[in-house]
């Protein structure tokens, strides 16, 4: 996975964004939060999307961890009655944003010779996190190490923030 930092007009995009060798068959990969509120976003889905292409194989979905944040005044959480989907003000600007985010930092996966730290050092072993990781990374670390470790499918990192419920990632 490979560290996604962005900066444009009115829009700040960071997050992890997963490498093309390694997809998923489905959209569940992808975890997108906007001013902190988990969000399921037909423009955001469609920007990664537009970032990755012709890095993927048809029908595949890339991997991406992503929290973006506006302007309180640019977007309208009132859509939808769970507040699990938002409504844009700048939908262009937005896409624009995340496309730009994401195919930069996969750009940099592209460098030969390059030698990336993943954020998943040895999956087994210490789970001590490097000094340079955010509160976000060591998060998200900790929860793929969890769900490899015990053989889950998918990292559960979704949850229902207006409830207070963490999905568990126990096996089936």
């Amino acid at each position: 996975m490979c560290d996604i930092s962005y900066n444009g007009d009115n829009i700040q995009v960071r997050g992890f964004a997963g490498a093309p060798s390694a997809p998923r068959t489905t959209k569940r990969g992808l975890y997108v939060y906007v001013n902190g509120r988990f969000i399921r976003d037909r423009v955001i889905d469609h920007a990664v999307l537009e970032a990755y292409h012709g890095r993927l194989i048809k029908g595949t979905f890339p991997v991406a961890v992503l929290f973006v944040t506006v302007p309180p005044t640019m977007v309208d959480v009132n859509v939808h009655p769970t507040k699990s989907a938002v409504r844009f003000a700048a939908p262009k600007q937005v896409h624009d944003g995340v496309v730009t985010a994401i195919t930069s930092a996969l750009k940099s996966l592209d460098r030969p010779g390059v030698i990336k730290k993943s954020i998943l050092s040895p999956l087994k072993g210490s789970i001590e996190p490097h000094p340079s990781y955010s509160r976000d990374a060591m998060l998200f670390d900790h929860r793929v190490r969890r769900t490899v470790e015990k053989g889950a499918d998918r990292a559960c990192l979704e949850h229902q923030t207006n409830r207070g419920r963490r999905f568990s990632t126990k096996a089936s």
